[in-house]
């Protein structure tokens, strides 16, 4: 019985009814290493009572989480009684639930963006209609529209949302080339127009001024989005996550679609408010020529190009 178990596909873990393990087979110590499961060591893992199923978290030495799912039957074990452990690795099952879960929010936030973009009536009521969107439905930290100021020295903030807001409180973007801030991700992607995707923020080189200040605010991994609404980009939409390695290719795309929807909306309120400074132009030079025609004793007449 001993080989069947030590060569069994799932972990194995024999433990008396002291809470001892008695014995591990080859996939349990894969998982939880030779001395944690060294004959006569307390076991690793939360115990249960016969035929309990549960779930529970396994923190390894690299930092890493592992997601378990034990069982427990009764068996005998060098004729004393004893309960297997049978220990499945359900962490790609939930890490795909969970991913599941963050592009699902994410396409709500598409939707959400692309009905308030078709209806807003000016750019700044967007910025914040957007910010605030990407938190509430996709889940974010912390959502924020940058632009650079007047003398293309400092990024300015337009509009923000999220219960990471005082993280803005605390940082400077500054786009002069002898800062390290002229080097992050917000000033990469609007100098070369393309999305900037940081999934471990504190270990990346390029943020290092912003470091301590971000790990303080629970924020650890962000995407940076450029809007485009002109052949330079001067906008663009910065989103934090509370964990690591979280946006994937997918978020990322969904992204990139709110970003385009921002674009659109912007030439909507663009399009929207000439055409209202158009009508209003017509409406004072009709005025004008009914007073002159007032006031003018003259005779007043018009023709079209066949002389009608």
């Amino acid at each position: 019985m001993r080989q069947l178990v030590d060569a069994a596909a799932e972990a194995l873990v024999v433990v008396d009814t002291d809470g001892c393990v008695r014995f591990a087979n080859r996939e349990a110590r894969k998982l939880f290493g030779d001395d944690a499961l060294a004959p006569g060591c307390p076991a690793p893992f939360p115990l249960g009572a016969e035929g309990e199923t549960a779930e529970f978290t396994l923190q390894r030495d690299d930092g890493s989480h592992l997601t378990l799912e034990r069982r427990a039957a009764p068996v005998g074990w060098d004729s004393a009684p004893a309960t297997l452990y049978t220990i499945r690795n359900l962490s790609a099952l939930r890490s795909a639930e969970e991913h599941l879960v963050h592009v699902n929010r994410l396409y709500a936030a598409l939707a959400q963006t692309s009905h308030v973009c078709a209806r807003a009536l000016s750019a700044e009521d967007l910025f914040e209609d957007v910010c605030r969107i990407c938190v509430a439905h996709g889940g974010f930290r912390l959502a924020w529209i940058v632009r650079p100021n007047a003398d293309n020295t400092e990024m300015e903030i337009v509009a923000s949302a999220g219960p990471a807001l005082a993280y803005l409180e605390k940082i400077r973007v500054r786009l002069t080339p002898d800062h390290p801030e002229s080097r992050g991700p917000i000033a990469q992607a609007l100098r070369l127009g393309i999305q900037y995707v940081c999934n471990d923020f504190t270990a990346d080189p390029l943020t290092r001024p912003w470091h301590r200040t971000a790990e303080a605010h629970g924020l650890r991994a962000c995407a940076v989005t450029p809007i485009h609404t002109g052949p330079t980009t001067e906008l663009a939409l910065a989103v934090h996550a509370g964990e690591i390695n979280y946006f994937s290719s997918d978020l990322q795309t969904l992204l990139k679609q709110i970003a385009d929807e921002v674009a659109s909306g912007l030439e909507r309120i663009a399009a929207r408010t000439a055409r209202r400074k158009a009508e209003q132009a017509l409406v004072e030079s009709e005025a004008r020529f009914r007073q002159m025609a007032r006031v003018n004793p003259q005779v007043f007449w018009m023709r079209d190009a066949r002389n009608d």
